[in-house]
């Protein structure tokens, strides 16, 4: 991953489909691990934006910055959010907010093949077309690689608690098309982590 300043990917393709929200990638950098932050750092630091994508074309040059999920230490997140919010439930917008967290179960035999890389992929291409009507209420999505898991991160003003089971059963639809494998599901397994359960 370059180490670089935030800008705005470019290509040299002439498709240039607008999307809803400017979102951006970011790579979290653990204090101490660079000489530019340290523990008095701001909320923001630890988290690195590498580029920000408005349209198809720059997403598809963006994601090309990421690498394969299975290469990558246990300190290594990558998440992808858009409007400038931060990857990080301290922010304002995450605040009171949840993630429907899915991890792919060991030695899961419904779906030979199928990788967390695919799964972070699948959902994030879903999320940031923005054709379905949860749209407004997801600011981002992560990967955690000590779980092992893609988190989509829901702000807690935009949902009603009637909107978990949604959530969950729109992240399998949208994988069961994806994927046409409804075997899949059984390989997988969702759960929701409240950031501020009171």
């Amino acid at each position: 991953m370059p180490d670089t300043e935030i800008t705005t990917a470019e290509t040299e393709t002439s498709i240039t489909q607008q999307l809803l929200s400017a979102w951006t990638l970011y790579q979290f950098v653990e204090l101490g691990q660079s000489p530019s932050l340290s523990t008095s750092d701001s909320l923001s630091k630890p988290f690195k934006p590498i580029a920000t994508f408005k349209t198809l074309d720059e997403f598809s040059s963006v994601i090309m910055r990421v690498p394969r999920f299975s290469s990558i230490p246990d300190s290594s997140y990558y998440s992808v959010f858009k409007d400038e919010i931060l990857p990080d439930s301290s922010d304002k917008r995450n605040e009171k907010g949840l993630r429907v967290s899915t991890i792919i179960l060991p030695h899961a035999s419904t779906a030979p093949g199928y990788t967390i890389d695919e799964l972070f992929s699948d959902l994030m291409i879903w999320m940031i077309c923005g054709d379905y009507d949860l749209y407004r209420f997801l600011n981002g999505i992560s990967y955690n690689p000590q779980r092992k898991s893609v988190d989509l991160w829901v702000s807690k003003a935009q949902y009603a608690d009637g909107m978990r089971t949604q959530l969950v059963g729109v992240v399998e639809r949208i994988l069961t098309l994806r994927i046409g494998n409804t075997g899949l599901l059984k390989s997988l397994r969702m759960t929701i982590i409240d950031h501020d359960p009171k």
